[in-house]
């Protein structure tokens, strides 16, 4: 549990605010937190969660800013076959070089679900990426503007929209790949 943490200029290629990368079920709950600066070159993040094989992990993050970092926050499911759940709400992603917030696995590994819930992806290369067919991110009362592409999903991701989020003014809006509908 992370409560009120400041990580600022971790740079380097490869430096992350965060990585967690357990080696079995684990949690991670981070809460009124900043995370800037972290990576150079092509890799870095603000916020990795990469867990190890046979590794999960549930996430929590809430009135997070992630900022001016090489990617801000990557869920990351190729190196297990356990699974990501993370939610991700009322939090500011801001100015990230590549993804805002991007879902990521290779065929046969880790299966994610993300939720992005009330939160604000502005001035990145990519709003939200979902990657690959075993990816499922939820986008709710989310606001996605001013990045190179707003909303992308890719081999297979499926990025699901409630309908109440605001897609305008990126470079290329994108398309969500399915609605949400609520129960």
């Amino acid at each position: 549990v992370l409560d009120h943490v400041k990580i600022n200029g971790n740079n380097g290629n490869g430096a992350h605010g965060i990585v967690f990368k357990p080696n079995g079920a684990a949690r991670l709950i981070v809460s009124d937190s900043i995370f800037t600066g972290a990576g150079e070159g092509a890799y870095g993040a603000g916020l990795l969660v990469q867990p190890a094989s046979g590794g999960s992990a549930q996430v929590m993050l809430e009135r997070v800013k992630v900022e001016a970092n090489i990617f801000g926050i990557a869920a990351d499911g190729s190196s297990s076959t356990a699974g990501i759940n993370m939610t991700i709400a009322d939090s500011v992603i801001a100015s990230n070089v590549n993804d805002g917030i991007v879902a990521t696995t290779t065929s046969g590994h880790a299966p994610i679900g993300v939720m992005v819930k009330n939160t604000k992806s502005a001035n990145n290369g990519y709003g939200i990426r979902a990657i690959g067919s075993n990816v499922t991110v939820r986008v709710d009362g989310s606001t996605i503007t001013g990045n190179g592409t707003g909303v992308a999903a890719v081999s297979g991701g499926a990025l699901l929209s409630a309908q109440t989020n605001i897609v305008e003014a990126n470079a290329n809006n994108g398309a969500f790949s399915g609605s949400l509908a609520f129960k």
